[in-house]
């Protein structure tokens, strides 16, 4: 039989299809390839040029907005190898110890953030100022508890009122995402992916001076944050598998739905 040999076409194209979003979704994923919305601000731990134990007294914003955090009191500290071999930025619980964000957020009608973040105790044991507090990012002036001392999660990220979510079965002292979004008429809170709350009760308020770390009245974090993403608004489930998958990557040993 004489060989026979194929000369492709040149007028007809391969079919190409797009992967499909979710895990594997998107390789090389990162949090500034999401569409739609605007990467407000990035903090991220493995950005600091420091060493064990240093000072945080400037995080950087890697979102390239220029929106860098400062301790204008006392200053968190970095942390080497603690999550898949990465640094976090460690809360040691001393009052006044926070990272101030700038004023840019008061004129934003929706919001998500993304948190990975683990604390010391679960619940805390209590008495103030280590009860739980984690940030100020809501216009509620009430605390945001990542858990109160009984053992409940209490949001108001983005918030006029601050919500009751409950507490959820994952251990908070493991590495969490924590993952936040606010919206008129919507306010969802999920961990590692997975919704643990909803309510279409929700009024959008930012505070004009919030802070990562310590509360409205003073109370601080006992923990660690390795990675804070923040958008404009509210992310399509296409665009939160990149930001998911982002994590996945960076951080093998977290597990996200």
């Amino acid at each position: 039989m004489p060989e026979v040999t194929y000369t492709p076409d040149p007028r007809v194209q391969p079919l190409i299809f797009p992967p499909s979003r979710g895990y594997g979704c998107c390789p090389g994923a990162s949090p500034d390839d999401v569409e739609g919305v605007a990467l407000v601000i990035w903090y991220k731990a493995d950005a600091l040029a420091l060493n064990n134990n240093d000072p945080v007294e400037t995080w950087p914003d890697s979102s390239g907005n220029g929106h860098d955090g400062t301790t204008p009191f006392v200053s968190p500290l970095f942390a080497t190898g603690q999550l898949d071999g990465l640094p976090a930025v460690r809360w040691p619980g001393v009052s006044n110890t926070h990272v101030a964000v700038p004023n840019v957020l008061t004129a934003l009608t929706a919001g998500e953030c993304f948190c990975v973040l683990k604390v010391d105790a679960d619940p805390p044991p209590g008495p103030g100022p280590n009860i739980g507090d984690i940030w100020e990012f809501g216009s509620n002036n009430t605390d945001d508890y990542y858990p109160f001392t009984d053992g409940q999660i209490y949001m108001g990220w983005g918030s006029t009122v601050r919500k009751t979510v409950g507490n959820p079965t994952p251990v908070l002292t493991a590495w969490r995402v924590l993952n936040v979004s606010s919206k008129s008429a919507e306010y969802i809170v999920r961990l590692d992916g997975t919704q643990i709350f909803t309510t279409a009760t929700n009024t959008v308020g930012f505070d004009a001076a919030p802070k990562i770390g310590e509360s409205a009245n003073g109370n601080v974090m006992k923990g660690y944050i390795a990675e804070y993403i923040m958008y404009d608004g509210v992310l399509v489930a296409a665009d939160r598998d990149i930001v998911h998958e982002y994590l996945r990557t960076k951080y093998p040993s977290l597990t996200i739905a």
